[in-house]
């Protein structure tokens, strides 16, 4: 077995570092079927409580690159039961301000593949700057273990679908879902929102529409084609600067500016406006107080929420759910089919908004 020790550097818990250390060793040296040390004597090894090497031990497991035995020891995971399903989201999905939506989905498919009876391991990567487009996700912990051959499938959540990685996860015969332009997976329909939410506006006679959501393709976005689309088929104006898909997800208080930019650049103003985002909206509200509109008389308001995390604006506004858990549940099904090289039929799953008339909050 490797001779390697801890770095005195490395800050992170111990029971990782050995983790590590102990995974190099499985993955290039050990055979499979071969009985690591005991407990104690890698506690001697490394200098450390058997607590902690048991916390390494279990994270291999965990991993699917051990299999532990009660009362008998540690092994290292034969061909056929090594190796684990990959959870893997590119976003910051701790952040307050982030998605709940990505949250939720990552949270329900991890439930649903583990209560199938898979080893399930949940990747976070560091997301990716405007306007990239990288060939292998952000998470470089993710990409080692596909490398090491101990991803056996993937259900991929706000992860750029680049052709090479694609085929390089096929040719390596891994199975993958996503949420976004995969070959197989479910997503929710923001055509459909988008209609849906035009379609109501003009219902309550609302004919000077605004459109807000994440972008930064400006004309090509499309969002923004689908809502020119939209606002052609009932003869309304298509105006540049009130169709804005120009902001990022990363940028704080994206909402608020651009609903100042979209209230006091022109004289004539909007009498409908559709948001698209949940975490825009959040920003939006505080431009929307501040600028003294009255709602619904001046400005009729239909915003995208997530189902589970409805929080009522100060003002009369509809919305447009989405509810991640069916997404979760077409994507781990998904899935598991394809592990099983079973056919899968549709291969993707389109999940449509539900509308929610006003609920306000007293403030």
């Amino acid at each position: 077995m490797s001779s390697k020790k801890k770095n005195p550097l490395d800050r992170r818990p111990l029971h990782q570092q050995i983790a590590d250390i102990l995974r190099e060793d499985i993955v290039k040296r050990l055979a499979p079927g071969e009985r690591l040390e005991s407990e104690a004597a890698l506690g001697k090894r490394f200098g450390v409580s058997v607590l902690t090497v048991r916390e390494a031990l279990s994270s291999l497991a965990e991993a699917g690159l051990v299999v532990r035995r009660h009362g008998s020891g540690t092994y290292v995971a034969e061909p056929g039961d090594r190796g684990h399903l990959a959870v893997l989201v590119d976003s910051d999905i701790a952040n307050p301000r982030g998605s709940f939506f990505h949250l939720r989905l990552v949270q329900q498919l991890r439930e649903r593949l583990e209560a199938a009876g898979a080893t399930v391991r949940v990747y976070v990567g560091r997301g990716n700057p405007p306007g990239s487009s990288p060939e292998r996700p952000n998470c470089p912990e993710f990409n080692a273990d596909v490398d090491d051959g101990l991803i056996n499938g993937i259900a991929a959540v706000s992860v750029h679908a680049h052709p090479r990685w694609l085929k390089s996860l096929t040719r390596r015969g891994i199975a993958i879902v996503g949420d976004g332009a995969f070959e197989h997976g479910a997503s929710v329909d923001t055509a459909s929102l988008i209609d849906h939410g035009i379609d109501r506006l003009v219902e309550e006679g609302r004919r000077r529409i605004a459109v807000l959501g994440w972008g930064g393709a400006g004309r090509t976005d499309p969002q923004a084609i689908a809502t020119r689309a939209a606002l052609k088929r009932h003869d309304l104006p298509a105006r540049d600067g009130w169709i804005r898909f120009r902001a990022h997800q990363t940028l704080l208080g994206a909402g608020w500016e651009e609903v100042r930019t979209l209230w006091v650049a022109e004289r004539e103003k909007p009498d409908g406006l559709l948001i698209t985002d949940d975490v825009l909206f959040a920003d939006a509200q505080v431009a929307i107080a501040q600028l003294g509109v009255e709602i619904p008389k001046k400005l009729m308001i239909i915003a995208h929420a997530n189902l589970g995390a409805v929080r009522p604006p100060p003002f009369p506004a509809e919305r447009l759910l989405f509810d991640p858990d069916r997404v979760a549940e077409a994507m781990a099904a998904m899935l598991l089919r394809l592990l099983k090289q079973e056919s899968v039929e549709p291969r993707r799953v389109i999940v449509a908004p539900i509308l929610q008339q006003p609920e306000i909050v007293a403030r």
